[in-house]
């Protein structure tokens, strides 16, 4: 190793071809975030309620998600649902379909300890004053929860951002994948990956401090 020829000069001029590919990585996170938001309300909202047999099956849901890897649930989802639907999703409709149901899971219980939070005396109230059980949600129970959950959600944004890269094992024209093409062609494979890894930090630092930030100033004290 002490006598690798490091080749970065050669690798930059990689650098415009692989940010071409964080249009894609952006549309693919975009679209997922805000999915995973519509399944984790959806599944926090049903768990609390505690109707059955949904309840039960969304439990499961949550628990298989976010206790398998995410490379698996995008194989999954690209290859054997084919096989078992007949029905051949494109690579990015594959992607953010793993990655939506990926993300829903983890904010569903998000949404879910946000939710409860809200005291219980509160919905009581709502309901003495005759608010449907949707009114509860919208103007009482949500703009609270609001508050708490916004945190850890961008937090998860994040981690979304960066989890877009094993989009690439499925062809997926993002940043890794145009990545990894350059270093097929140019056997510059630490260099790629390096320049590619300071574009992840060069673009999730910003949001990563947001993130803090965003804790300071909204967690309850």
């Amino acid at each position: 190793m002490s006598n690798y020829n490091w080749q970065f000069e050669t690798a930059i001029e990689w650098t415009p071809y692989i940010l071409g590919g964080l249009k894609m990585t952006v549309l693919v996170a975009g679209v997922s975030m805000f999915m995973g938001v519509l399944i984790g309300l959806l599944v926090a909202i049903v768990r609390i309620n505690g109707k059955q047999p949904w309840s039960t099956v969304l439990a499961s849901y949550t628990e298989f998600f976010r206790t398998t890897p995410i490379l698996t649930q995008l194989i999954w989802v690209f290859f054997a649902l084919p096989l078992l639907s007949g029905f051949t999703p494109s690579s990015i409709a594959s992607a953010c379909t793993a990655l939506s149901l990926n993300m829903g899971a983890f904010l569903g219980e998000v949404f879910r300890a946000g939710i409860t939070s809200v005291p219980e005396g509160q919905r009581d109230a709502a309901q003495a004053l005759g608010m449907e059980a949707d009114q509860m949600y919208r103007r009482i129970v949500l703009p609270q929860a609001v508050r708490i959950v916004i945190p850890p959600v961008t937090t998860y944004w994040v981690s979304l951002f960066k989890d877009t890269s094993v989009v690439s094992v499925v062809a997926v024209s993002e940043m890794m994948f145009r990545a990894r093409y350059a270093a097929t062609q140019t056997f510059l494979y630490i260099e790629m990956f390096t320049i590619v890894g300071v574009m992840y930090i060069l673009f999730t630092w910003p949001q990563a401090r947001l993130s803090d930030l965003l804790y300071e100033r909204l967690r309850v004290k």
